[in-house]
Formats: structure tokens, sequence, C-alpha cells
């Protein structure tokens, strides 16, 4: 599994079953949120080589599905 400075829940079942894994699972799912929206409050980050080519990947992607909306709202508001 990729490190980030969140928790790691040990499975996916895991994950979903406990406390601890429910909080772990809720703190990856901000960390991504965060990422995909590049807002990045600094409180974590990706820890290890995976993670950040995962992270900058997932940036890479929102600039792209960001452009692509933005280019069919203008065709969209030219017709």
């Amino acid at each position: 599994m990729f490190a980030t400075s969140a928790a790691q829940p040990a499975s996916v079942t895991a994950a979903l079953t406990t406390p601890e894994g429910q909080a772990a699972f809720y703190k990856l799912v901000s960390f991504s949120y965060i990422t995909f929206l590049t807002i990045g409050y600094g409180n974590i980050g990706p820890v290890g080589w995976g993670a950040r080519i995962l992270v900058a990947l997932e940036v890479y992607l929102s600039v792209i599905l960001s452009g692509l909306v933005l280019y069919a709202l203008i065709k969209r508001s030219e017709m």
C-alpha cells in the first residue's frame, strides 16, 4: 500500500469494519479530495515515491478534467 502521513488500514475489510479503519479510510479519502482539488492544506502528504507519483498523476488528471469541463461549457455557450 502507498504510504501517506494518514494512518494505513490493514485491508479494505478492516477499513470498513473497525472505527480506527474507518477513520483512516476517511483521512485517505480526504487526502485524495484535497489533492484532486490541488488545495494542499499541508496537514497530510505522500510519504513514499510511489505515493508521490500517484499524487502527481492525480493532480495532472484534475487539471486535464477541469480543462475539459471548461472547454465543454465554452463550446456549449457558443451555440
